[in-house]
């Protein structure tokens, strides 16, 4: 008779993550009525739990009797709980020695808290490469849980546990069926029919992941019953049987063999395509990204202290979070408030990293963002700042003291970016209309040649040239990189190579993140035409101008950290809001600045002008001391 019984499984995979925090969902209610209905009062339903190591993290700090039940639950039998990684991150893109650090952890937690070491693995969306057999196995996993899906485009049979394998090394995947999830949207009657159709063609099992609303729906007692306690008494004496994921392994002898190729199921979808894909179509991503595995080399070079290693492994892993990457679009109105988390954490490993009081100013030239192109960092006790060829322009700002990158706001923005640009593109930016600086910049898109590099006197000096579009006025462009000890000095040198005489606007652009809603909000200060100049927040709904600019300071809402830009040349300045992705043109809504600096220029053929801009960023908690400028 055990041969012929269908085995159903209900898969419940519970998380508190940084998500539930910002928007502080309050989970207590919903999961103190399951866990006690399934303690108190269906002690006789198996389960199968996969909790995150970030929920057992929030349910010891809130003090609920969550980690009591389910460690009660869990040594009675009634339970089995799924471990994972202890931050949940996409298993398939972050380095292997970290998804083993992240197994071993909720391991360890779960010896700890629950008395037991989970056998099987939870994979947030599915999201599946043959690579990551070897740090499961090494992590003690005998099976992990995969879309059915995955099996149908693997030609596999959807109802049954397959051994698949790499590189020679084998784990067992067992499919779960999504499409069944909405159980309580079906009477326990039409259930318990679908079940027994199922188990007529020698399917040997059938494993169902509920949600926590779909779950509590079906524990909720009405009218002196519930959904469960119906499907109960149908399936008595039945062939169907509700068991442990785990044990649809052990009543098989056989099992089919294949192989389930790079996929993840996304929005419901199956993406058909590595998740790695997904993410570097967006440059955001592919950044945060590359900088997740310049931190990891950083991490795992500390030797010696195994404190501080630990520390900042520690940061490190919760920055690999799936929560961040936001590739199902949940969260786009707090996707700024995500990426800046993910390099919070970034900026804590790497700075924990950091051998404490020997730490040197440099500068660095290395493929940072894994683009085939090496970048420069500049890099001090509190600062890194990122320059790419492309552009000449700084594409990641860090300030340690605060923990933040300065350059993301809601998506990819840059310092020092260039242009050239005319008269009718300066009043299409003050129309709204922006698109003609980066469609129609002579600089913007160029490829600047780095020409010398100065590592005592911490100076790079790049080349670029181009040609005016209209009028096919060759112009070049010298840029001079000289970090001080308060910031970046930055000198231009302009000069027209043609036979032409040259009419435009030389621009550069400086974009930083800048929130204005709440309470407290940054302060924009503008020194313009002899007049200092508070711009509030309800002006910036809309583009400004300010003319016979010396200086503008930008100061952030902590009072902390404060940026100022001086030019050596008065110059004009249009100040564009940056909004929340997806998001209303709204004052509440904007997330950063950008700053549109630009001068006038007449040059006749041969001649060049200077012009020299003085970025420095003042922390409040911090000394200034001189130094040396390379000229």
């Amino acid at each position: 008779m055990k041969g012929e019984l269908f085995d159903v499984c209900f898969v419940f995979h519970v998380d508190y993550n940084y998500v539930d925090e910002l928007r502080k969902n309050d989970i207590s209610s919903i999961l103190g009525s399951i866990f006690f209905t399934l303690h108190d009062l269906l002690p006789n339903l198996p389960i199968t739990i996969a909790p995150s190591g970030s929920f057992i993290e929030w349910a010891k700090m809130s003090d609920s009797p969550f980690i009591y039940w389910l460690k009660d639950m869990a040594m009675r039998g009634q339970v089995e709980l799924l471990g994972g990684a202890f931050y949940e991150p996409f298993f398939s893109i972050i380095p292997f020695n970290d998804l083993l650090g992240q197994l071993e952890l909720l391991t360890e937690v779960f010896r700890d808290e629950f008395g037991k070491k989970p056998h099987g693995c939870f994979l947030p969306v599915s999201a599946w490469v043959e690579g990551v057999i070897e740090p499961l196995k090494k992590a003690g996993m005998s099976y992990c849980l995969l879309d059915s899906r995955l099996f149908h485009q693997a030609s596999l049979r959807i109802y049954e546990p397959a051994s698949i394998e790499h590189n020679g090394k084998t784990i067992f995947a067992i499919p779960l069926e999504s499409s069944l999830s909405a159980i309580n949207e079906i009477s326990p009657e039409d259930f318990y029919k679908n079940l027994l159709n199922l188990s007529q063609f020698n399917n040997s099992c059938l494993n169902i992941p509920v949600t926590k609303e779909v779950l509590n729906a079906c524990l909720i007692e009405r009218n002196g019953t519930s959904w469960f306690k119906q499907f109960l008494a149908l399936i008595k004496d039945s062939p169907i049987n509700i068991t442990h994921v785990g044990k649809t392994i052990k009543t098989k002898r056989t099992y089919q063999q294949g192989i389930i190729s790079s996929n993840a199921i996304l929005s419901g979808k199956v993406i058909n395509t590595s998740i790695k894909k997904s993410i570097f179509i967006e440059p955001s991503l592919a950044n945060l990204y590359s900088k997740i595995f310049y931190v990891h080399s950083i991490c795992n070079q500390v030797r010696g202290d195994k404190a501080r290693k630990k520390a900042a492994l520690q940061d490190l892993w919760k920055a690999e979070s799936s929560i961040f990457f936001n590739l199902e679009r949940k969260n786009s109105d707090i996707e700024p408030m995500l990426f800046q988390s993910a390099y919070r954490h970034l900026l804590l490993a790497e700075k924990q990293a950091r051998t404490q009081g020997i730490f040197s100013t440099s500068l660095l030239s290395y493929d940072f963002n894994m683009d085939g192109i090496k970048e420069f960092l500049f890099q001090t006790e509190n600062m890194n700042m990122y320059i790419h060829n492309v552009g000449g322009k700084v594409f990641e700002l860090d300030i340690f003291s605060v923990y933040k990158n300065y350059t993301y706001i809601g998506e990819e923005h840059s310092i020092f970016l260039d242009h050239l640009v005319g008269k009718d593109d300066i009043q299409n930016i003050l129309s709204g209309n922006d698109e003609s600086i980066t469609t129609r910049s002579v600089f913007a898109n160029n490829f600047y040649q780095d020409v010398s590099q100065d590592k005592i006197n911490m100076c790079v000096k790049f080349e670029s040239a181009g040609i005016i579009e209209n009028s096919g006025t060759v112009v070049s462009l010298k840029k001079i990189y000289n970090m001080t000890n308060d910031g970046m000095q930055l000198q231009y040198f302009l000069k027209n190579d043609s036979k032409n005489n040259l009419l435009s606007n030389f621009m550069m652009e400086i974009s930083l993140a800048f929130d204005i809603a709440g309470k407290k909000r940054s302060k924009l200060t503008i020194y313009s035409e002899e007049i200092i100049k508070e711009i509030p927040a309800e002006s910036f709904c809309k583009n400004l101008t300010f003319l016979s600019v010396p200086w503008v300071q930008l100061q952030g809402i902590d009072n902390k950290i404060r940026f100022m830009i001086e030019l050596n040349e008065e110059g004009s300045v249009i100040l564009i809001p940056i909004y929340k992705k997806y998001a209303e043109t709204k004052v509440e809504n904007i997330v950063g600045i950008r700053l549109l600096f630009y001068w006038s220029v007449m040059l006749q053929p041969g001649r060049d002008t200077e012009k020299t801009v003085f970025f420095k960023i003042f922390d409040s908690k911090k000394k200034r001391k001189g130094k040396k400028i390379c000229v």
